[in-house]
């Protein structure tokens, strides 16, 4: 699903963030959040490429200065709206919204730092899950702290989130990826162990009657345990691009690749950009040589491209 950068605004600094490093270039260039008539020419141009579904991202999205006209914009034109949150909202915002009874909006909330937030954040995050009456979805970052440290309490702490709160019965986990400022991501030597975590955490999430999905990642096949027993859809080709479009109209295929930007201007339709995306990254990617003995190779791309150019900075730096 394409996704929209409001702001360049977060009450957050997580260390495993992948868009701090362009938040902070826009910022640099005074950009804090998208434009009223640029965000009306995105709405057109998703019309135009028979899209009626979005993601408002940020920075925290619900800190642009006329969120509210936004999403009853987006309602008025039969969207389907979700909006990535952490719930650091101002109560009088969360009131107008709980009050909109607008149709087809959801709210992903990340909760990875909730349960390590001070008293008066976590205030907030709780009035936000207990007043908002659109469905909530949660989500959670692993990042390599995790792997680190491997143990059920942030699950378990999930499932009761869930429960206090009557929020999905789902947990859309996320794997930290490069980008040029963040830590803490998990390097793709160590990928087994994200799927042995995973399986585990699995395993208490179905006893609580709880599903999880996986965010559109791309891993190497070699980095699969022989007994896998993960039942998230994997992909093993970097093509499967979200479209990301920030607030001055550039748009770029993921995160960790938003140096590869485009100008939402120069294409007819979303489907010219991931084509373009597509035929530009994703015909020769390789993560290192050992792939080139690897007999997956037409069946796999080595691992997502970012991970890839991630590398070879680092390669370069030494």
């Amino acid at each position: 699903m394409p996704t929209l950068m409001l702001t360049t605004k977060c009450p957050n600094s997580c260390d495993w963030c992948f868009a701090k490093s362009i938040m902070q270039d826009y910022q640099s260039k005074s950009i804090s959040e998208i434009k009223w008539e640029d965000f009306l020419s995105v709405v057109e141009f998703f019309k135009q490429s028979g899209k009626k579904n979005i993601i408002l991202l940020g920075g925290e999205p619900t800190l642009h200065s006329k969120f509210m006209d936004i999403l009853t914009y987006l309602n008025k034109e039969n969207f389907t709206v979700s909006v990535a949150t952490n719930g650091i909202t101002d109560r009088s915002l969360i009131d107008k919204v709980a009050a909109s009874n607008f149709q087809s909006l959801r709210f992903g909330l990340n909760s990875t730092s909730y349960f390590h937030y001070d008293q008066a954040t976590q205030k907030k995050v709780d009035y936000f899950l207990s007043t908002i009456r659109m469905p909530i979805l949660l989500s959670y970052t692993i990042s390599e702290k995790d792997i680190n440290d491997p143990k059920p309490e942030p699950i378990l702490d999930r499932a009761y989130l869930i429960m206090r709160y009557s929020l999905s019965s789902h947990i859309q986990f996320q794997i930290a990826v490069p980008s040029s400022s963040n830590k803490c991501f998990i390097p793709f030597s160590r990928y087994r162990e994200v799927f042995s975590l995973l399986n585990k955490w699995n395993t208490i999430l179905k006893r609580n009657n709880i599903t999880s999905g996986l965010d559109c990642h791309s891993f190497p096949k070699c980095a699969l345990p022989p007994d896998d027993k993960l039942k998230n859809p994997l992909y093993f080709k970097c093509a499967n691009f979200m479209i990301d479009i920030g607030p001055n109209l550039d748009v770029w295929p993921c995160f960790p690749l938003s140096d590869h930007k485009v100008n939402l201007a120069d294409f007819k339709n979303l489907a010219q950009i991931q084509e373009h995306f597509k035929t530009k990254l994703s015909n020769s990617l390789v993560y290192d040589k050992s792939c080139s003995k690897c007999g997956e190779k037409r069946n796999c791309d080595g691992g997502c491209f970012g991970f890839s150019k991630t590398r070879n900075e680092l390669a370069k730096q030494k």
